[in-house]
């Protein structure tokens, strides 16, 4: 770490806001861009899960280079919508079942945002069909759950990212620092939230 930059209580939260959104863009591609044949080559991303927070991740994916959202996949007919309205593709399919945009062979990696009971199931069934993952955390619900899992992802050569963006962002890192070096005083109480316009 740079320490030669200093930062203010007002530009470290300024950043922390800016940073958590880039960082967010960039964890729901990765799996579709380190599995790239070749940097021209467009890959093909399927979204399952489309409520608040796979509505943030496609609008992140959808900015990406390189990278189209091809399918979408949600059980509640709002959202496979949203999810169709955000792709950006008037070619995208809409599914209501998941293994359905798993089949899809124009699908090469698979951006997870279901609700935490749904992520091993269709991890499962992301690996088996050969897909690459980004799947939001909490990654399981059990130890029974997370090794099933993680068995499976170890068997195959599917590249796998569970979202936990922002643990080593540069902001987070200049936070810990600040109250290493005792620049914000006696730490007694953090609170996070996330407040956005609807």
């Amino acid at each position: 770490m740079n320490h030669s930059q200093t930062l203010n209580r007002r530009q470290f939260l300024r950043a922390t806001g800016q940073v958590a959104t880039m960082l967010a863009a960039v964890s729901a591609l990765a799996p579709a861009m380190i599995s790239a044949e070749y940097p021209g080559r467009t890959t093909g991303v399927g979204c399952i899960g489309l409520g608040t927070r796979g509505g943030d991740l496609i609008n992140a994916v959808v900015q990406a280079p390189y990278v189209k959202v091809v399918a979408v996949s949600d059980v509640y007919g709002p959202h496979r919508q949203k999810g169709l309205d955000r792709s950006q593709n008037p070619q995208a399919r809409a599914y209501v079942d998941y293994r359905e945009l798993l089949a899809d062979p124009n699908v090469d990696a698979v951006v997870i945002a279901t609700p935490d009971h749904g992520h091993c199931p269709k991890v499962l069934d992301a690996v088996k069909a050969g897909k690459d993952i980004n799947c939001e955390k909490g990654f399981s619900r059990t130890l029974a759950e997370a090794k099933l899992m993680r068995a499976a992802l170890r068997k195959s050569k599917v590249v796998f990212q569970l979202g936990h963006q922002a643990r080593q962002a540069t902001c987070a890192l200049q936070a810990k620092e600040l109250i290493a070096r005792g620049v914000l005083g006696p730490v007694t109480l953090v609170r996070s939230g996330r407040f956005k316009s609807t």
